[in-house]
């Protein structure tokens, strides 16, 4: 996930591409306008990829609040009481 500093949000939730905007309230993050790619996933397990990838967009709608339970370590948890994980990684 790459968040940017004029609000814009991308990345790769394993098969698609993602893109959108964000903005920060408080303790939160508020994504707008997420879109993602809808190329299938290969190979055998291509529909329960498919079906975590979805689950991690609609994560990323509305406000999801913010951790940050170490420097390189970022926790989103969605409206929906889901939970994403990031670690930093270097730049492609």
């Amino acid at each position: 996930m790459r968040l940017d500093a004029n609000g814009q949000v991308s990345g790769s939730g394993g098969c698609n591409g993602y893109s959108g905007a964000y903005r920060r309230d408080g303790a939160a993050l508020v994504f707008t306008d997420v879109i993602i790619t809808t190329a299938s996933c290969a190979g055998r397990d291509g529909e329960t990829r498919m079906q975590v990838e979805r689950r991690f967009v609609n994560t990323l709608t509305g406000a999801v609040r913010i951790d940050t339970p170490a420097l390189d370590h970022l926790l989103l948890t969605g409206e929906d009481g889901r939970t994403l994980s990031f670690e930093r990684g270097l730049a492609p």
